[in-house]
């Protein structure tokens, strides 16, 4: 045994006792702030904060193969898109919540700005913008065969139906990608 051994363990016991202490804190302020965010969509300004996914208020979600077969089931389908047009998140989330959680259901990262605006999703874009540049995600509902309609509330108050789809993209003015035969709208809102 050698005598740098037991500052290791050391070292090592006191790094695991961190980073359960860091999760426990983590856990904590999910279940503290489900419930209590009033922060809107669309991204602003600079000094973000991040959310990690959670399985809190997701339902139980299962993991049909298409869009046709989740919707029937009466579970929500989620299509996000970054601003080139790459997929994020193409896949069935269960019975979310909230819009909100359909996103952390699906795995991904939500960044907020320091006014509680989404101005991430899936680190996309890297960074938030440190002034409103144009672009922010724009927060879609449908049904299957509809039309994207822009959704009337934010992502934390909208509570997705059952066999509808979700949709985000990011830019000044798009629609999400097609998905179970659901459209563009006829007017996309102005920026």
């Amino acid at each position: 045994m050698s005598p740098n051994r037991p500052a290791r363990t050391l070292r090592t016991r006191a790094l695991g006792a961190l980073a359960a202490a860091s999760a426990a804190l983590l856990l904590l302020g999910a279940c503290s702030d489900s419930g209590s965010d009033s922060g809107s969509d669309g991204g602003t300004q600079g000094g973000a904060t991040t959310t990690e996914p959670t399985a809190a208020a997701t339902g139980s979600p299962t993991t049909p193969a298409s869009a046709e077969d989740c919707t029937d089931a009466g579970q929500v389908w989620l299509v996000v898109a970054a601003e080139d047009g790459s997929p994020l998140a193409d896949e069935c989330v269960g019975t979310p919540a909230t819009g909100t959680a359909a996103l952390e259901a699906a795995g991904l990262d939500v960044t907020r700005d320091a006014s509680g605006f989404i101005c991430a999703i899936g680190g996309e874009p890297a960074r938030c913008p440190a002034s409103f540049d144009g672009k922010f995600w724009q927060y879609y509902t449908a049904t299957p065969g509809g039309e994207w309609a822009f959704a009337s509330v934010g992502s934390d108050e909208a509570v997705p139906a059952p066999g509808s789809i979700e949709g985000w993209c990011y830019g000044e003015s798009c629609t999400p990608p097609e998905v179970a035969g659901v459209t563009a709208p006829t007017a996309t809102p102005s920026s």
